[in-house]
Formats: C-alpha cells, structure tokens, sequence
C-alpha cells in the first residue's frame, strides 16, 4: 500500500472558517446535512464515505464513486440498506474522516484467515494527487495548498506528524505477523509537538457492507485502533548521521555511505498506553482491536527511539524511517 507521510504545519488546501459539514462517518448523519433543495454532501457506500458534492456525485474527490453507490438523501440510505450500522464515538478511537475529496481506504485482505470479507480498511484514506496523511491533511504538492502558500515536505523536529507503513522488524516474527495478521497496510503513527508525543497503531477492519446483521443491514464500522499511548519527554535532534545497520536491527532505508542526514526522536520515559473499552470490543461493541491492545503495546515499550530521513525520497512526501522499542526491537517504516 501506498506510505504517507504527514507534517504538522503544513499549508491546508481549501481551508474554510469551519470544520465540513460531511465530516461524519454514518451514512445516516451525512445525508442529514442536506435540506432545502441544497446538496452539501454525498455518501459513498463502495468507500463508506462520506463527501462533498451534490446530486450527481463527489467534488474534488480522489477517486469517482462507483455508479448506484452514491446517495444524498435518507430515503436512498435506507433503501440500499446502509443506515443502522454501529458506529465509534467521535474522539481517539474513531478511524479517520477523509479531508479533501480522499476517500477510505479498502484493499483485498491476506489469503490466510479471511473467509469473513473481501474487503478490509478503513485505518487510512485515499487521498488527492495533492494531498497526503492518513486523513489527506497535509499537502504532497504545491497544488494541495491554499492560497500562494507553498507545500514544504521536509520534516521539523519540534513539530510533526508521521503515519507509517510498516516494511520490515526485527526480531522478524512476533509483531509483524500481529500487525499484518488479517490484512495489510498496517499503520503506526507518531505525532510530536514539542515535547509531547503520541503514538498509536491502527489495523485493517472489515468493510461495513461485508459484516451484516441478520436483518441483512450492516452491522458496525468497527475502529481500527489498536491502542494509543502519551509521553511527554520527546527530545528531538537534527542533523545527525542516519544510523548503519546494528546488530540484529532492520535494513535502513537510506544510503549508508555517510552521506545522508536525519532527524532522530528519543523518548525514554514512560509512555501512558489508553486500550479501548474493553466492553466496546468485537464482536458486540465497536472496537475490533481491543482484545489485542495490551498484547501489541508491550512491543512499544519506552526506551523509544524514531529516525527519520529529513529530506524526502523523491517527489513525493514519503521518509524512510526506522524506530527502536523495547531497547532491540527495530521497525522499517516508510
């Protein structure tokens, strides 16, 4: 799957004075905020999103909505079935709305253990040529941006937000196989603004339309997040040396020649670990994951350190990264 990268700071194409009134993620509460003749907002029932348009579909979107799947009023949710689904609440657990015409993201799931659905996501978007994060927030061009403002793509120390594809870890068992066990494109994500720093991992779940109740409806839009955790003694260095391989470590994805340079985050306190309610978890609540909070979070044990390339590779505003956790257990991100 496609990596993103995100940065805090960013210019943010098509700002407005206030949030979208399509920033929702129930099929029932997008069309709602249609009336009087006026179609603010469109549901896509092949994504599962929620967008901008009118009647004859989205705007600005990254992909067209596939033909039957695009509504605009309650009548039309119903009548394909798509309204009653269980839904997150708003807040750290819910996955991503998509910002500027992206869309959800879904892929076919690994051959091994998927009887259950076609389809899995949901953990990220995708996102306009211009745009790029996890919910398209950040700009990956000039085009992306607002105004004259200009896209810069390169990394700050006191301020970023990384959501990354997981490549390769080592010991190469245990965790990797746990992230990618039912689907790919895992993401672990790190956001930094000082000395703040959150992190969390999020996980392919089942598309909407392939887990149904017995009344034949969807049943749930489960959360993606596995966990999340805070810690509050981040130190960022830049300019250092991108690291060469260490012993039992993963390939770095940069030259190591000397001639690359990186911006290196060190967090060696405790990082405060927040599950889901465990209450909320499948296959009764929203939460797909929670079962499994604890168990990945023990490979995510401070001393945590996060290496980042600070110039991107190519065009795009993609970094190599590599993080280490619990002292030897390395990650390739990208």
């Amino acid at each position: 799957g496609a990596s993103l990268l995100i940065l805090l700071g960013l210019a943010r194409a098509g700002a407005s004075a206030g949030p979208s009134p399509c920033a929702v993620l129930s099929a029932e509460a997008c069309v709602g905020a249609n009336g009087n003749g006026i179609v603010r907002c469109g549901f896509c029932g092949a994504s599962w999103s929620c967008l901008e348009g009118d009647a004859k579909g989205p705007k600005g979107a990254a992909t067209d909505c596939a033909p039957g799947n695009w509504v605009t009023t309650r009548e039309d949710v119903d009548s394909r079935g798509w309204s009653g689904a269980r839904y997150p609440p708003a807040g750290d657990f819910a996955p991503p709305w998509c910002e500027a015409g992206g869309q959800t993201h879904w892929a076919k799931p690994n051959e091994r253990g998927l009887e259950r659905a076609s389809l899995w996501g949901g953990q990220m978007c995708d996102c306009p040529e211009a745009r790029s994060g996890a919910s398209c927030e950040g700009c990956a061009a000039d085009a992306g941006c607002a105004g004259d403002e200009r896209c810069n793509t390169g990394l700050r120390a006191d301020r970023a937000r990384l959501s990354c594809a997981v490549e390769a870890t080592q010991p190469e068992n245990s965790v990797y196989q746990l992230l990618n066990d039912f689907a790919p494109d895992p993401r672990i994500n790190f956001v930094l603004v000082g000395s703040n720093a959150t992190l969390s991992v999020d996980k392919a779940v089942e598309h909407p339309l392939k887990v149904v109740n017995h009344t034949g409806h969807p049943s749930v839009l489960w959360s993606p997040v596995v966990f999340r955790g805070e810690g509050r003694s981040a130190v960022a260095e830049t300019g250092v040396l991108c690291p060469p391989k260490g012993e039992g470590e993963v390939e770095p994805p940069w030259p190591v020649d000397g001639s690359a340079r990186c911006i290196r985050w060190s967090l060696d306190d405790n990082v405060a670990i927040r599950c889901p309610p465990p209450d909320q978890g499948y296959p009764g609540g929203w939460s797909r994951y929670a079962d499994a909070c604890q168990l990945v979070a023990n490979f995510f044990k401070p001393p945590i350190h996060v290496v980042c390339t600070a110039r991107p590779d190519g065009d795009r505003p993609v970094h190599g990264c590599v993080a280490t956790a619990v002292k030897k257990f390395t990650f390739r991100l990208r």
